[in-house]
């Protein structure tokens, strides 16, 4: 079952296609076979590049040949994103309130489109619990019109970050339904958080920070250029505590917020926090927030959830990199029961 509807939708999907996952610094591709038993990945890379990434016709490289499927599905990072666990009235609960709350607590502009789920109908007095993303026309069109014609041809357009959430459900039902567990999605130019407390939803959120600005930072703490910067994050005799307080202060607070509010409310502790994508790779980032939090931080594995399988050996190019396919994977998850 989806998460979430996707933002735009064609057709049907068919059982040979390309799942992208499109970024502001790169790409990743992943080659799909469907079959009723599930997916199989059997192929899978990653692209670099500088500038925008919701102009693929801008990129350095082209979609190669062995991912130019029939079909394509895309999901989408960009800060325009917006997603929300939104409480709205029991008396006041219709699809025309929760337009109105969507736009009023999301400060949308009729520019956007939007796509919503209710997690929790209004029972008595209860509120009703939705889940919305929403993203920019102009982004949602540039991504879609980066491939005019020929293949791989799109099927529908999704947020990366609700990607790799399904991701994550599709693997942790199990750890979410006894305590509580956070997971997040660390990309570029933002932060998600999500928070599960006994199988329950209680928060998503995004984060205007990403990778990009840690980088940014450490450059001007110590003085160094951009790819030393990236380097200094994986093996590094430099202290970048600082700049992870510094510029991922507001996430941290957050967690540590749910992670109070979940214990008193639900009387359960936050157990684990899963972390997927590039920020993820950080050995400094995962110890700074388990630091903060006072909990395991691990990396996500996106390879090992039920229902996807390798359709051959990881590549020397992407292994060490795998928590970076999560929202690609997630996309491909969501076609599951398409035909």
């Amino acid at each position: 079952m989806r998460l979430i509807k996707p933002l735009v939708y064609n057709r049907k999907i068919g059982t040979d296609f390309v799942s992208i996952d499109i970024g502001s610094k790169s790409s990743k591709f992943v080659r799909i076979r469907k079959s009723r038993a599930g997916l199989s990945l059997s192929d899978m890379d990653i692209h670099e590049y500088e500038g925008n990434g919701l102009d693929l016709a801008a990129m350095k490289k082209p979609v190669p040949d062995r991912f130019k499927a029939p079909q394509c599905v895309l999901t989408v990072s960009d800060p325009s994103v917006a997603i929300r666990l939104l409480s709205i009235p029991a008396n006041a609960f219709n699809q025309g309130a929760v337009a109105r709350r969507i736009s009023d607590q999301l400060g949308l502009g009729s520019d956007y489109r939007y796509s919503y789920k209710v997690l929790k109908e209004a029972e008595g007095k209860e509120d009703a619990e939705v889940l919305v993303a929403a993203i920019s026309d102009a982004v949602a069109l540039n991504a879609l019109q980066s491939f005019p014609s020929g293949q791989p041809a799109p099927v529908y357009l999704e947020c990366s970050h609700l990607s790799a959430l399904k991701t994550f459900t599709a693997s942790a039902s199990a750890e979410c339904a006894d305590s509580a567990v956070a997971f997040v999605e660390g990309g570029s130019e933002s932060i998600f958080l999500s928070v599960f407390a006994k199988n329950r939803l209680m928060l998503a959120r995004t984060f205007p920070v990403g990778a990009e600005k840690l980088f940014a930072d450490i450059e001007r703490r110590f003085g160094l250029g951009t790819t030393q910067a990236r380097a200094v994050m994986s093996v590094s005799n430099f202290d970048v505590s600082e700049s992870i307080s510094s510029v991922l202060g507001r996430f941290i607070d957050q967690l540590n917020l749910s992670r109070d509010y979940i214990e008193r409310r639900d009387g359960v502790r936050l157990s684990n926090v899963y972390m997927s994508g590039g920020l993820s790779l950080s050995p400094y980032v995962l110890a700074a927030v388990s630091k903060a939090c006072g909990v395991p931080v691990k990396e996500f594995k996106p390879f090992e959830v039920d229902g996807v399988a390798l359709g051959g050996s990881i590549s020397a190019e992407v292994k060490g990199y795998e928590s970076r396919f999560t929202a690609a994977i997630g996309a491909a998850l969501n076609t599951m029961g398409e035909s």
